[in-house]
């Protein structure tokens, strides 16, 4: 068993429990403050927006030229990052600052609804994050990448169950959540800080500009300066719903669609733990130029991520109702429902074309991933403007859904007429008729119960879904990598 997929499998099961967790709070804690729950969301979804411009690329630096460093023996290669990281927080911290007065006159703030509280959590929330970030990445070039999951995933759940518990039951003021949030990810920084030094990774000693040739500080320079489009465009493309929600209608929606993106995101998690596994292997292949390789993670990391997500996506909804009668004030969610599908749909998309942006943004044309990014960024804002007035949420989900669309196709067709690689086979088109048909019939069997309790429905349901659409796979052999997990399971059970 490779690295990518021990450590993308050891990744994804500590994420389904942060996600087990997170299941388990969706139903019984989130809803007993929908305002405090909302306002967290908003709180992260705005620092996500501030974070990829205070530290422009920088992240993007740690995993595009750590193999540069290696295989040349440069020493301090965290002391460059934090150089590049300190200069790129306190020159934007000062450009924003200079927009602000600029802006202080007009209505432009004041439509963002945020004030100086707000601002303040989110840009120190923002600080604390770049940090965890950076150690985070290093972590993924040692190729470990289970403890920092573990602490930034699994122990955030705890932590925000225990804000909201705290808010509901009174011993602990509504006021304090913010400083919380920011001195748990402070804590989480210098847990990963410690973890990073136990590897053996820490390396910010002896490292000097002069030691690099003129070629590659220019690269460096350009990657850190043309990075800030990338990661902004990212969040742009991904995360702006829930900002745009917040600005546009209230912190009650923000609960709401947060509760239905939480539901599929649980498809993203082999997703998000292979990518970041993933993403020193192609970094490293590109620098050997080993695009064969590229194009057998390419492949595998598809299919894979189709079958899962699909009996994933499939399970939720044909459940969805029932769960939601369960859920404390799950009643409220019923009329937003299809934000579950066209949210499950953009998830797909993204699945089917698994790590085509690591594969653009560590390659030599790393420039054009940023351009498409600032245009889908776009184009999803204007969206999201247009459908969150005439559908509400529903609206912002069919936005996501259409812009991911969109980018997804632009970038696999760039990879292709590139490297001459792309992701699908014939077992995608088995993939794609399977998700449609189950679709279809989780919609015809959503509200007939067979037992008068929820519970039960949903648990008979999910499970034979899950169940059948497992063996389903398991006997068309889509995935052989997921076959052979399964084998070897069964051996070990006997």
């Amino acid at each position: 068993m490779g690295v990518i997929q021990r450590q993308g499998i050891i990744n994804s099961l500590v994420n389904y429990f942060g996600i087990a967790l997170g299941f388990f709070a969706t139903l019984f804690i989130y809803p007993l403050d929908w305002d405090l729950y909302g306002s967290i969301q908003y709180w992260i979804s705005s620092a996500m927006l501030l974070t990829p411009i205070l530290r422009l690329g920088t992240n993007g630096l740690i995993q595009k030229f750590y193999p540069y460093f290696e295989k040349n023996n440069i020493p301090g290669f965290l002391g460059m990052i934090f150089q590049l990281a300190a200069l790129s927080v306190v020159s934007m911290s000062l450009l924003i600052l200079i927009v602000a007065y600029f802006l202080q006159d007009t209505n432009f703030l004041e439509r963002l609804q945020m004030n100086q509280h707000d601002a303040l959590i989110v840009y120190l929330f923002c600080l604390a994050l770049i940090a965890t970030n950076i150690f985070q990445a290093q972590a993924a070039n040692a190729r470990r990448i289970v403890v920092p999951d573990l602490i930034s995933n699994v122990f955030f759940k705890l932590f925000l169950m225990t804000l909201i518990l705290g808010s509901y039951y009174g011993f602990l003021d509504k006021a304090l959540s913010g400083p919380l949030l920011i001195l748990f990810y402070v804590g989480t920084a210098l847990l990963l800080l410690f973890y990073i030094i136990s590897l053996g990774k820490f390396s910010v000693k002896g490292f000097s500009w002069k030691s690099l040739p003129k070629h590659f500080k220019q690269e460096v320079i350009s990657y850190w300066l043309l990075g800030v489009l990338n990661t902004l465009g990212l969040v742009l493309a991904y995360k702006i719903d829930v900002f745009i929600i917040g600005s546009s209608l209230d912190n009650k929606s923000v609960g709401y669609y947060s509760m239905f993106l939480f539901m599929t995101n649980v498809m993203m998690v082999p997703m998000n733990s292979l990518s970041q596994i993933s993403a020193p292997e192609i970094s490293e292949s590109f620098e050997h130029d080993d695009i064969p390789r590229i194009d057998r993670i390419y492949k595998k990391t598809s299919n894979n991520l189709l079958v899962i997500g699909t009996v994933i996506l499939v399970t939720i909804w044909i459940g969805i109702l029932f769960l939601l009668d369960i859920m404390n004030n799950g009643s409220e969610l019923k009329p937003f429902i299809y934000c579950l599908f066209f949210l499950g749909i953009a998830k797909i998309l993204d699945l089917s074309t698994s790590v085509n942006h690591l594969i653009i943004n560590y390659s030599k044309w790393y420039r054009y991933n940023m351009l498409f990014l600032v245009l889908v960024s776009a184009l999803n804002i204007t969206l999201n403007l247009i459908l969150i007035d005439q559908y509400g949420i529903v609206g912002v989900a069919m936005a996501t859904m259409t812009s991911l669309f969109i980018y997804n196709s632009i970038k696999t067709w760039f990879i292709y007429h590139k490297l001459k690689i792309h992701p699908f086979n014939s077992k995608t088109l088995v993939i794609f008729g399977i998700l449609a048909i189950g679709l279809f019939i989780g919609s015809m069997l959503q509200s007939t119960a067979l037992f008068q309790r929820d519970l039960l429905n949903l648990l008979l349901y999910c499970g034979l879904t899950a169940s059948l659409l497992s063996l389903l796979f398991y006997f068309l052999k889509i995935s052989p990598e997921l076959n052979a997990i399964a084998d070897k399971f069964v051996k070990r059970k006997q």
